[in-house]
């Protein structure tokens, strides 16, 4: 990374961005989002993607069309238990991906890993599991979409309607 890089980067910039649902302010519109979607305020990452969908952002960032209602999404929760050890190590089900404890197998089962890419750029067409995985996408600058602050206007509703 070069110095003038590194001097943009979100290593020198203040938490101005301030969660809406506690006192704790963040670097980025990204870091509130991933935040929100880790749960800490009992928001999962499924009610994050439900409220961006109704949002109707033009252009439109998900993928995916909603009619009718907009309902929360039922959420499950998977357990693996002992049976999933497979002699060496505990395997995923769905991707077969191998874990060293059955607690790193189940943190992985109830991550994003095998969601659907909900999110999309609406210019380069990159697919995001998560609305901060886009957000992190468009603060990197790297498809050119969001130059400097524009960033605040995008991230402008998602904040309103989380209040």
């Amino acid at each position: 990374m070069h110095s003038s890089q590194h001097k943009k980067s979100l290593a020198h910039r203040g938490r101005e961005f301030k969660c809406p649902f506690c006192k704790r302010k963040f670097k980025s519109p990204s870091g509130i989002a991933l935040h929100i979607e880790s749960g800490f305020h009992k928001i999962t990452r499924h009610h994050v993607t439900t409220a961006v969908r109704s949002l109707n952002i033009v252009p439109n960032i998900t993928i995916k069309r909603i009619t009718g209602p907009i309902h929360l999404p039922i959420l499950y929760t998977y357990i693996a238990t002992e049976a999933s050890f497979n002699g060496s190590a505990y395997q995923c089900f769905m991707c077969y991906k191998p874990f060293q404890t059955l607690a790193g197998l189940n943190g992985h089962l109830n991550s994003p890993a095998h969601d659907d890419d909900e999110f999309r750029c609406p210019k380069c067409k990159t697919g995001f599991k998560l609305i901060s995985g886009l957000f992190q996408h468009l603060e990197s600058g790297s498809c050119g979409l969001v130059k400097n602050n524009q960033i605040k206007k995008l991230t402008g509703k998602f904040s309103r309607l989380t209040l």
